[in-house]
């Protein structure tokens, strides 16, 4: 059986996931008139109204009022921007989902236009993000921000400049932000609007995707999941849900679960200036990450992770994008939870999938499709097949059908 060639070898070093630095947010109001499209004057709806930025940026602490040091201090931004807050489109943890269009300014008489831009605003009350902090919640607003400038800060360096949220997005197939926003009630993170909704969605549509559709999907989901392993994050609450689609293709949501991996060279400063390189290619300097939180969904979350052990942050976030796969192709999850206690767990990561599967009446899976399966989903992280080892399967090399297309 072929091993991991990615995970950490002897001797495996366990360290603390770097902490990355207080996220800045920029202070808005919210203005009710003044909008207007080609057609004419415009005025928000007076429950949502319009979001603009006053100009003056915080540190997350601050402006949420969270204890900070005496030396945190404001800024003022350079960037005007506005947007017009929509629809509701879902509940979330610590608030709502909103649809959105961005604004700009009139040239000519400073009032604020519609564009053909749109954008998700995700709109959480700070009271809420406090009497959850302190529950143990795993979901992290400001960790959620500081991932996402984090990994601004790193494209740019990749890419030699700026280049715009929207393309950066689909580039990378990871959600990238267009303003972090804050007033003394609210907390909004802005982000472009991915228009095919997420893949949990699209799955009870079509009850399960077919082999090619699948493998379309997961070709997509690779490169999300490899371009945040060469940024040295791993996202640790992957699933369906947190897949969007837009233009035919994945997008990774979702980042407050995330972490910075921790390498042996780790410095004061590392997750606050992100290097100009490729951190696949420092394996050998990888360490295990030691935490007790046992992050993600209940279906998705990693065995190892579950168990509360020191886990590889590559291996355990190729886990649930195993989990992902299999629901893809059947239509349902594998087990309720990677505990030895759930039977199906015990049996489908112990070695017996492909033998379940093949005597399972209502699934008809290639042979090629179950031994992927089973060797994206075996539970010793060493067993476990790394990035590239699937891509290099030869159930990857067959045709590949869009399902957005049909």
């Amino acid at each position: 059986m072929d091993q991991n060639d990615d995970y950490p070898q002897d001797p495996v070093i366990v360290r603390e996931p770097p902490s990355l630095p207080d996220p800045l947010l920029d202070h808005c109001e919210t203005i009710y008139s003044d909008v207007r499209d080609r057609e004419g004057e415009i005025r928000a709806s007076t429950q949502n109204g319009v979001l603009v930025s006053t100009g003056l940026r915080q540190p997350y602490s601050r402006a949420g009022k969270f204890v900070v040091s005496e030396t945190s201090s404001s800024s003022h931004s350079q960037d005007e921007s506005a947007y017009l807050i929509c629809e509701e489109l879902k509940g979330a943890i610590f608030g709502t989902i909103y649809h959105g269009i961005v604004l700009r300014r009139s040239p000519i008489d400073g009032v604020w236009q519609r564009t053909t831009e749109e954008c998700a605003i995700k709109k959480m009350k700070w009271e809420s993000i406090k009497s959850i902090r302190d529950t143990n919640c795993q979901e992290d607003p400001k960790q959620e921000i500081a991932v996402m400038q984090y990994l601004e800060k790193y494209f740019v360096r990749i890419n030699g400049r700026h280049v715009p949220p929207a393309t950066t997005m689909l580039q990378t197939g990871i959600i990238m932000s267009l303003d972090f926003f804050y007033d003394s009630e609210y907390l909004y993170i802005i982000t472009p609007f991915c228009s095919g909704g997420d893949m949990f969605e699209s799955l009870q549509f079509q009850k399960h995707f077919t082999e090619d559709q699948s493998r379309y999907l997961l070709i997509n989901i690779l490169n999300g999941l490899e371009h945040l392993q060469r940024a040295g994050l791993c996202h640790l609450d992957i699933s369906l849900e947190n897949i969007m689609i837009h233009e035919g293709r994945t997008v990774f949501i979702d980042m407050g679960m995330s972490l910075k991996i921790p390498f042996v060279h780790n410095e004061e400063g590392d997750a606050n200036i992100p290097r100009n390189l490729d951190h696949r290619d420092e394996r050998a300097q990888r360490c295990l990450i030691d935490s007790e939180t046992p992050y993600g969904k209940l279906y998705c979350k990693a065995p190892e992770n579950n168990n509360e052990e020191p886990f590889d942050g590559n291996a355990v976030d190729m886990w649930p994008v195993g989990v992902c796969l299999f629901t893809m192709l059947t239509g349902h999850h594998p087990w309720r939870t990677a505990r030895e206690t759930d039977w199906h767990f015990r049996h489908f990561s112990g070695g017996y999938l492909v033998a379940l599967l093949t005597n399972e009446p209502t699934i008809n899976l290639s042979g090629d499709a179950m031994d992927i399966l089973q060797r994206m989903l075996f539970a010793d992280p060493n067993d476990r097949l790394s990035l590239q080892q699937v891509r290099n399967h030869p159930w990857m090399n067959g045709p590949t059908t869009n399902p957005t297309n049909t």
